[in-house]
């Protein structure tokens, strides 16, 4: 049979069965060659098996390109942002520990999928459809003890509402922001942020002032009773968590920020993690 242009490794069989590579195969090849001349394929025009295989490469570079793709990452940072594009508009951020799954990559940015809840009365437009209905019905709850309202949102929820309103005030005006949580039980906010080389007299005036702009953020839509401030130490050096600061709202926004001997008077602090307070 006459040569048709084939690479010196490959041979056209005349016994029209696959081409095949000389030497050993790999699974996969041995694979595809048994199922292209076995069972059910056996007759059949040469053109009918070369579409198969073709069909079948396609399939497990698609599968396999996949399967590379899907990983699953852990964010490392305290707080990340989430953009609608590389270097796009900012959606909102994710926090430390939180898992994605990788479905695409742009250089150094990952693409993935997100399913997310936001509170309905924060949206123009929104109306409580569940309240309309369960306030035509009346309960035991509500004879014994007056209406429910249920457009109270939970106290956690209503901390990320201000997450990133508090976030930037920290990074603009006293440092970079670590962290924002609420102990619903103890009623207490805990703020941490890092500053730089500024001194300690300079670390007290922002965990004072911290604590009255961070205030007025929160205070109308949490529920807490201290607001807690943890920094490192005021030359820039250790974890964060190492110089506290902790003030009831009623010290917070009777100072509000303007006596600094005052605000030391009145607020426990601690520069060794909570060891011991002064």
């Amino acid at each position: 049979m006459a040569q048709v242009g084939w690479p010196q490794s490959c041979h056209l069989r005349s016994d029209r069965r696959l081409m095949v590579m000389k030497g050993s195969m790999s699974p996969l090849h041995r694979f595809l060659r048994t199922r292209a001349t076995g069972q059910g394929l056996v007759g059949q025009p040469r053109a009918t098996r070369w579409l198969w295989l073709g069909t079948m490469l396609v399939v497990f570079m698609v599968t396999t390109e996949h399967l590379r793709a899907r990983r699953v990452f852990e964010v490392a940072k305290p707080t990340e942002n989430i953009r609608s594009s590389p270097e796009g508009l900012r959606l909102g951020v994710l926090e430390k520990g939180t898992q994605i799954e990788e479905v695409g990559r742009d250089g150094q940015w990952v693409k993935f999928e997100l399913t997310g809840w936001i509170w309905g009365p924060s949206l123009e437009g929104f109306e409580d459809i569940t309240s309309k209905r369960s306030s035509s019905v009346p309960t035991d709850e509500e004879d014994d003890e007056g209406p429910v309202d249920r457009s109270e949102r939970e106290p956690r929820q209503a901390l990320n509402v201000h997450l990133d309103d508090v976030r930037d005030l920290i990074n603009e005006d006293f440092g970079r922001f670590y962290g924002l949580s609420l102990d619903a039980e103890l009623g207490r906010v805990t703020l941490r942020f890092r500053v730089p080389d500024v001194g300690e007299p300079a670390l007290l005036r922002r965990q004072m002032r911290a604590q009255a702009r961070v205030d007025v953020l929160l205070a109308a839509d949490v529920s807490y009773e201290e607001l807690r401030v943890e920094t490192n130490r005021p030359d820039g050096t250790g974890a964060v968590g190492q110089y506290v600061a902790i003030a009831d709202t009623a010290t917070i926004r009777r100072i509000a920020a303007k006596d600094l001997d005052a605000w030391i008077e009145s607020v426990q602090r601690s520069d060794d993690g909570g060891q011991t307070w002064k």
